[in-house]
């Protein structure tokens, strides 16, 4: 790809406006970002590092971890954020790899198909570099794209290696309220635990603090901001990645899909989902029940606080029996590609949880592996309980 370019890799958690993010700035002239093309390839990293520590046992298909608690889990978090980009593809071959990211960029990115047969490389240094050069020939009818990229959601401890991989490039977090992002999937078909969703948000906006605060590569959005405030947090966006602001930011009926077309927002409230909508940023207030208000504040409060989210609820201590009890999802019908990965005691769950609100709570001073189980990085720990 020529050197004109630089790379953009934006990710956060689903259901934090990262479609609306990725089809907002791909109307900026200077600047392509492809939404959800090439998940597989880090889960296919995700599975060749865990091949090295665990063999032939680790699941290739389970969702990518939350990294808590569990000192395999832990030992392969750190693993990942370790190793760069240049270990051999060896865990699946490339017809089912291709076939994969054909599969997965279909509903978004559409027309990198025709183009997917160009990732032939060995090293998934080699993939990214080809992955980006597909982009920019599927996507880049103009001539003054100044900026690559692409959206991943769920991908955040990758960060690391794209900016290794990709010289000079930029990554963006993008990071919303918890108890919006659960609304959303609780108000939409195929909902996931919300244990899962709680510990999925903690790691991503952990990584995304950690990121924006230590290397000057990186930037957090809260989505929040982007809505209420889009001018101001585009001209800061812009600023970042070294390109003029444009007024096509601003103009959400300009705003294209991957094919194209009229962009309509993925919202889950059955409501226009056109345009930069404050009222949806509270609509979590009217979906969730008190009690599920309540345990999301208890699980990811210390984290939400460093983002300057407020917490709600005037008493927020839950016992081990109590957080258990909100954690049970009752009969509700899991998306069925999680329902294999589902199952947890709750009982024990809700222990390591009440534990690690009381650690950090008190400040304990505990070793350091065991402040990066609670907390994923052991500054953050001292951070979150100083």
């Amino acid at each position: 790809m020529s050197d004109k370019h630089t790379h953009l890799f934006v990710t956060g958690m689903f259901r934090s406006g990262t479609t609306l993010f990725a089809r907002m700035f791909n109307t900026h002239p200077q600047l392509v970002l492809a939404s959800d093309p090439f998940a597989p390839l880090f889960k296919s990293f995700r599975n060749e590092v865990a091949h090295e520590i665990f063999g032939s046992s680790f699941d290739g298909e389970s969702p990518l971890g939350d990294y808590y608690f569990c000192s395999e889990q832990q030992k392969l978090f750190e693993k990942i954020r370790e190793t760069s980009f240049d270990v051999p593809l060896t865990q699946v071959s490339h017809s089912d790899l291709i076939s994969t990211v054909r599969r997965h960029a279909m509903p978004y990115s559409p027309k990198i198909a025709p183009f997917i047969e160009q990732l032939s490389g060995t090293t998934f240094r080699e993939l990214i570099h080809q992955a980006m050069e597909i982009i920019q020939q599927a996507y880049g009818e103009r001539d003054t794209h100044q900026i690559v990229g692409i959206k991943e959601v769920w991908s955040g401890e990758f960060s690391r290696q794209m900016l290794h991989a990709l010289p000079g490039s930029r990554v963006i977090h993008l990071v919303r309220d918890p108890r919006a992002v659960v609304a959303s999937n609780f108000s939409s078909t195929g909902p996931y635990p919300i244990l899962f969703l709680a510990r999925q948000w903690r790691k991503l906006a952990s990584l995304a603090y950690l990121d924006a605060k230590f290397q000057s590569q990186c930037l957090l959005v809260r989505y929040e901001d982007l809505i209420r405030f889009p001018e101001q947090e585009s001209r800061r966006i812009c600023t970042f990645l070294g390109i003029d602001f444009d007024p096509v930011l601003l103009s959400p009926d300009g705003f294209k899909d991957g094919q194209n077309r009229a962009w309509s927002q993925n919202t889950s409230y059955q409501a226009d989902g056109s345009g930069f909508n404050t009222k949806s940023l509270d609509k979590w207030k009217e979906v969730l029940k008190p009690g599920q208000v309540t345990m999301l504040e208890y699980l990811c409060r210390f984290e939400m606080q460093l983002l300057g989210y407020d917490v709600t609820s005037a008493s927020n201590s839950l016992s081990a029996i109590e957080l258990s009890k909100e954690l049970d999802c009752g009969d509700i019908p899991f998306a069925q590609w999680i329902q294999p990965y589902a199952s947890y005691n709750l009982e024990r769950e809700a222990l390591l949880e009440t534990e690690r609100v009381a650690s950090i709570e008190q400040g304990l001073d505990i070793p350091a592996d065991k402040k990066r189980a609670l907390c994923l990085d052991s500054g953050l720990y001292d951070e979150l309980s100083g």
